[in-house]
């Protein structure tokens, strides 16, 4: 593999040579160092949208999860709106799923339903360890003929399998909108393969329903463990070694103050047990690699007109001599992935995808010197053509020093060669010129060296 890179890196810096404001190597925003390593962002590619708003990564790295909310205004409502006249509804739209498999480089639409009032992804996550994703979801449907007038609603529970592109209904449960809505939650442990799913349906004292079940990334849906209403818990999440969740109810003490009191519940037998101590809540740290991303702000202006902008850059934790490169110039949200070798951000409901090639520094850095050598030959060799044709011309005269740059531009396609051009020759007539191959007309310069331009046109390398 190590034989390979400097091919993979040789490639990704060819479009520099094709570049067409020819600037001497590869664009300083595509790679960035940190102190072991070069990492090089490839061009986005384009993996959903419209409407994306979200996305979540799995804590494998190999996929992400991207949640959808598209609407469409068709051209018959923009003309009813610019005529005045009202819309006969709300817009068509869908709401989905998107899986995006880094490996495969492939994104899948996994699950999706109309856009209706009351539709909606509330929430998806990846269980710890694996490539399976659990997402709850709303979805409304007409009223039924033996309760006509009540739209019926219904919360889904999705087990999603990453390597097999695959959504299943794990459960649901049916009730109605004109009912006090549920609250319904996820919420995956740090340690296992499993989350904790919470719903409570609030009502009249004594109607309240508050149930927690487990999903793991195989099996059904576990047994549901009803919690009593009085006392009313709260719940305070998983306790640190993930095999327990944390419960906590508030009381009134005799003195009017509230008096706390703490309880476990363990997921294997649905016990809840009172006791005197319980952990804080716990705070999985992040793992810290050697990149993170950053976003910015920015104002940019035409005439009168400004518009605000984000730019996202991917950037070196340890400060280096060149500690970070952009993403794009905007963009509304982003996401680093668990491994640290693509970012996922998203820009005008469109979510993109950019993969992140890693290289030792001293072979990017050698390489990037020879990109960079080969970029300023390529302009000496087009400088040289320019002063021939312009020597042609000009009655085979080559030209002085005065306004130099002036003089080849209309001979050159674009004013890119002129970076790191240095014209020597004082101008004469080429019959004057002995050994064209030998007399310097001028050079651009390059790492280590330079291009050295010849009267006959030929350019050759020369290091310092």
């Amino acid at each position: 593999m190590r034989l390979l890179l400097p091919v993979l890196l040789a490639a990704a810096m060819a479009a520099t040579l094709h570049s067409t404001e020819a600037q001497p190597g590869p664009s300083p925003q595509m790679a960035l160092l940190t102190e072991k390593e070069a990492c090089m962002l490839l061009p986005a590619e384009v993996i959903a949208g419209p409407g994306v708003d979200g996305a979540v990564w799995s804590t494998t790295g190999r996929f992400a999860l991207l949640r959808k909310n598209e609407m469409r205004i068709p051209p018959e409502m923009i003309k009813d709106l610019a005529a005045g006249k009202p819309p006969q509804g709300p817009p068509p739209g869908e709401i989905g799923l998107v899986l995006w498999d880094v490996k495969g480089r492939q994104a899948t639409t996994i699950w999706k339903r109309p856009s209706r009032p009351g539709a909606n992804i509330v929430d998806y996550r990846w269980l710890n360890g694996t490539d399976i994703a659990v997402a709850i979801v709303d979805e409304t449907f007409e009223p039924s003929p033996t309760q006509p007038g009540k739209t019926r609603k219904r919360h889904s529970l999705l087990r999603i399998n990453g390597p097999a592109a695959f959504a299943k209904v794990v459960s649901f449960t049916d009730n109605e909108v004109d009912h006090e809505p549920n609250f319904v939650s996820l919420d995956p442990s740090p340690v296992l393969p499993m989350a904790m799913v919470e719903s409570m349906t609030v009502g009249e004292p004594g109607a309240n329903r508050h149930v927690i079940q487990f999903i793991r990334d195989r099996g059904p849906l576990g047994q549901p463990i009803v919690l009593t209403e009085k006392p009313m818990f709260a719940n305070w999440g998983w306790c640190r070694e993930g095999s327990a969740v944390r419960l906590i109810s508030v009381e009134r003490g005799e003195n009017g103050r509230p008096v706390r009191h703490y309880f476990v519940l363990d997921i294997k037998t649905g016990k809840v047990q009172e006791t005197a101590k319980i952990e804080e809540p716990t705070i999985i740290a992040e793992k810290i690699g050697d990149l993170r991303l950053k976003s910015g702000s920015a104002v940019i202006k035409e005439g009168e007109t400004s518009r605000k902008v984000s730019p996202l850059w991917l950037e070196s934790v340890a400060p280096t001599d060149r500690p970070r490169a952009m993403v794009s110039s905007d963009c509304t949200w982003s996401k680093l992935s668990p491994k640290q070798d693509g970012v996922l951000y998203c820009l005008g409901g469109y979510a993109y995808s950019a993969q992140i090639i890693r290289f030792p520094k001293e072979i990017f850095l050698a390489m990037e010197a020879q990109a960079q050598r080969a970029v300023a030959l390529s302009n000496g060799k087009q400088l040289g053509l320019g002063i021939l044709m312009y020597a042609q011309d000009y009655d085979e005269n080559y030209p002085n020093g005065d306004n130099i740059n002036g003089k080849l531009d209309p001979y050159l396609k674009n004013s890119g060669l002129f970076n790191g051009f240095t014209y020597t020759f004082g101008g004469g007539a080429m019959k004057d010129i002995t050994s064209p191959a030998e007399t310097e007309l001028g050079y651009v310069t390059g790492p280590g060296g330079r291009a050295v331009i010849y009267a006959d046109g030929h350019v050759k390398w020369r290091n310092d």
